[in-house]
């Protein structure tokens, strides 16, 4: 075995280098420290404000502004960098969403029927379709200026004119480090699941991001000496200790670290919204923000490629939530489903949101994909799998897609048939709510 591959069984003395320092770790709260910390903004805060109202992004840029005059506000470069490459995905989701609600309303025509001409009923219809072929195409004439607008873009757009005002290159912290050795760092750390980070670890970066995020926390804290405040929303593992999916607070190896860095100092994660409120900002904008980190937490967004599986996953997930006391995401990264629900009898049954636009053959390519997972697992023969054919085309005949779907399977995976295979479909409408078709 290669030095490399070796694994350190004395890594949890890199981990807890002041022992002594463990039983007597005390963190303030942070009401306590709130005029005396620097407030470290994490990419996913930044992000938050593109799914806001315009009220809500005045009342964020007031309290940012506030925390920059006070020298309380700093971003590391990471940060900036990754906010850069995520805005696109930002927009392209606006887009998408008005193109598609340009696209999706048809004119209404009843079609000509000679016998009921001399029908008032019939003049008063097609009267009624004339007023509604206008106001449709006033509608369309709208929204097509919204469209061209999104779409002519380029750094204009509210959020971040809103940014080039407020993070000015003296706030952004900048990284400096040594390739090699950080890379060295990253492969120790998360061969011994040293947070933060190693649950990215799959990734073609190798979850760099949240470590080099980290290290500038750390430099941060050192250099200003002060406490720090890191607002995120990431839940993940490796930066929080979790219980039945819920965050419950900061992994003490964090904290650990971070006072062997940093001495007397503090660390604390809290969300954008708990950093609003905080701040005193009004309940309407705090209730907002709050819906945005549970939706982006919940459906954990990066993992979709395209803006049509971000609102299609997340329509059906609202759907259930709605239908269903109980659902979960999974608690690990076994990615095999997209989240749980319990039923009526109280049995766990995981859900898959398949997207469709065309034919059978690209619903049957994906759910093929996810089934090989699934059976991979050697599930019980009573096992209840469930798959939602989403699709924005109602065109689309789901009756005879989900007769097809089903012998596709049975003769592709016959181990399938001594499962409970539910296979459910629906549609998106012009607000994208999902809507299952009987």
């Amino acid at each position: 075995m290669s030095k490399e591959q070796e694994f350190d069984i004395f890594h949890n003395n890199y981990i807890y280098e002041k022992a002594d320092q463990i039983f007597i770790t005390v963190l303030p709260k942070i009401e306590e420290i709130k005029d005396n910390c620097i407030f470290v903004l994490d990419t996913n805060a930044l992000l938050v404000p593109f799914a806001t109202g315009s009220e809500s992004l005045d009342e964020i840029g007031k309290i940012l502004s506030k925390l920059k005059e006070q020298k309380q506000l700093i971003i590391p470069d990471q940060v900036a960098k990754e906010f850069a490459n995520n805005r696109p995905k930002k927009i392209g989701e606006m887009f998408q969403t008005l193109n598609k609600k340009r696209n999706g309303i048809n004119d209404p025509k009843i079609g000509s029927y000679p016998l009921l001409e001399k029908l008032d009923g019939y003049r008063d219809v097609l009267e009624i379709e004339k007023k509604i072929k206008d106001i449709l195409k006033e509608y369309n004439k709208a929204i097509g200026k919204l469209v061209d607008t999104v779409k002519d873009w380029t750094w204009d757009d509210p959020v971040s004119k809103l940014y080039r005002q407020l993070f000015t290159p003296e706030i952004i912290y900048l990284l400096q480090f040594e390739r090699s050795e950080v890379i060295e760092k990253l492969r120790y750390r998360y061969k011994h699941k040293i947070p933060p980070g190693f649950k990215d670890g799959g990734k073609e970066d190798e979850g760099i991001g949240d470590l080099l995020i980290w290290f500038s926390i750390l430099e941060i804290a050192q250099k200003y000496q002060k406490n720090i405040v890191f607002v995120s929303g990431d839940e993940k593992t490796d930066w929080y200790h979790r219980s039945d999916n819920i965050a419950l607070y900061p992994r003490f190896e964090l904290l650990a670290e971070f006072k062997n860095k940093c001495n007397s100092l503090s660390f604390h994660i809290i969300k954008l919204s708990e950093l609003l409120t905080l701040m005193g900002a009004k309940d309407a904008v705090v209730s907002e923000v709050k819906i945005e980190e549970q939706l982006e937490s919940d459906l954990e967004l990066s993992r979709y490629s395209t803006p049509n599986y971000i609102l299609a996953d997340r329509a059906v997930y609202l759907y259930y939530k709605k239908m269903y006391d109980a659902v979960f995401l999974p608690k690990k990264d076994i990615g095999d489903f997209d989240f749980e629900y319990l039923d009526q009898i109280g049995k766990r049954v995981p859900v898959n949101v398949i997207l469709i636009n065309d034919s059978i053959s690209t619903a049957m390519r994906r759910t093929r994909d996810k089934l090989i997972k699934m059976i991979h697992r050697n599930l019980e023969s009573n096992f209840t799998y469930e798959f939602v054919i989403v699709t924005s085309n109602q065109e689309i005949n789901t009756s005879e897609l989900i007769t097809k779907l089903r012998m596709e399977i049975y003769n592709l995976f016959p181990l399938t048939q001594a499962y409970d295979l539910r296979i459910y479909a629906g549609f998106l409408d012009e607000k994208n709510i999902f809507t299952p078709i009987a």
